[in-house]
């Protein structure tokens, strides 16, 4: 090591940032100036739970080299320090594509592989395709509201509303909207933040049909195991898991029937039961959201006497144009997303 501060201090090489790296800490990663965003799943990695703030899953690791790093922090790192070099990135760009060949999109817009077995029920979550949403992002919306009238006056739209029907017959979607919009504004005045949202909160959100789980697993949900580990010595999962399972033994009759309750069942997303290239107006929550808020803070649809349902259809219009195709070859866009932004990276 002070061979490693010897070399660092004559500026032979290395810096100060190295030193900290094996001695200290790597601290937070960073990707393109920020913290790693989420999937639309609400992880970061498919080994955090959904929507959780913690440092480690924001990509902060409080490890060095010299301590051993976890594996996420380990594919983090590898990801987004570029400590992976070019021909291991074409390496692993190629074995992604031999072993996902046979992922294809299929016309119930299920991945499925070459036996048929299903991957995703849809493509992203979302269904979409990426390089197609260019103009869903808001930034754009003032540059869509000013072309209106072409977009709207082409014949394809006509033959859409042919095919698809107009967003007046889906009265199903608008309702099912409604329902959703309704349930998560119930969620958010009874718990204004996640750290309220609580047993007790739990049964009072809805009254609509439950899901019935073993009190077990009620228990299990509010045990924060995460902590537990990070406060023991060893920070062994297993260990906390038993103490956690020993826990749960020694409570008595009366606390153990606290969590013998139901929970709610949350509302399925739109486009998980109208398919959106087939229904106009089946729309992902998050545009959804997008179109109403545009509407509420912006002016601009005064100014151009276009009145909120004509925005609405235009969005809706538009949204038809990002869906996957079926057929489409998703395993080389999977590899490629991985291999030619990291082909880029260098260690400097």
């Amino acid at each position: 090591m002070y061979n490693l501060i010897t070399a660092k201090e004559s500026e032979q090489n290395g810096s100060s940032v190295n030193a900290m790296e094996m001695s200290s800490l790597l601290g937070q990663q960073e990707l393109e100036g920020k913290r790693p965003p989420m999937m639309p799943s609400g992880r970061t990695l498919p080994s955090f739970r959904p929507y959780e703030y913690s440092p480690r899953s924001g990509d902060f690791v409080d490890r060095s080299f010299l301590s051993g790093i976890r594996p996420q922090e380990y594919f983090f790192h590898c990801l987004i320090d570029r400590a992976v070099k070019t021909a291991r990135i074409g390496y692993l760009q190629r074995c992604l594509m031999k072993h996902f060949e046979g992922l294809v999109v299929n016309y119930d817009l299920t991945v499925r592989d070459s036996d048929r077995s299903v991957i995703q029920f849809q493509y992203g979550e979302d269904g979409l395709a990426v390089e197609k949403c260019t103009y869903l992002k808001e930034q754009y919306y003032p540059f869509l509201i000013d072309n209106q009238s072409i977009i709207l006056g082409q014949d394809e739209y006509s033959r859409i509303v042919d095919i698809c029907g107009s967003t007046k017959e889906k009265q199903p979607i608008i309702k099912t909207f409604k329902k959703i919009r309704a349930w998560r504004k119930k969620t958010r005045d009874l718990a204004e933040d996640e750290n309220n949202l609580n047993d007790s909160i739990y049964l009072k959100i809805s009254d609509e049909t439950k899901i019935r789980m073993t009190p077990f697993i009620n228990y299990s949900r509010f045990f924060d195991l995460h902590r537990l580990t990070n406060s023991l010595k060893s920070k062994d999962i297993n260990q906390a898991r038993s103490i956690m399972v020993h826990t749960w033994r020694n409570l008595s009759d009366d606390k153990r029937q606290q969590y013998n309750y139901s929970l709610v069942k949350f509302y399925s997303p739109v486009t998980q039961n109208y398919l959106p290239a087939s229904n106009l107006g089946a729309i992902t929550e998050r545009l959804d959201d997008l179109i109403r808020n545009y509407i509420t803070t912006h002016e601009k649809l005064d100014q151009t006497n276009m009145d909120k349902r004509t925005f609405e259809k235009m969005f809706h219009f538009k949204s038809l144009k990002p869906c996957i195709d079926p057929g489409e070859s998703v395993e080389i866009l999977a590899a490629q997303s991985i291999g030619e932004p990291s082909t880029q990276m260098t260690l400097n």
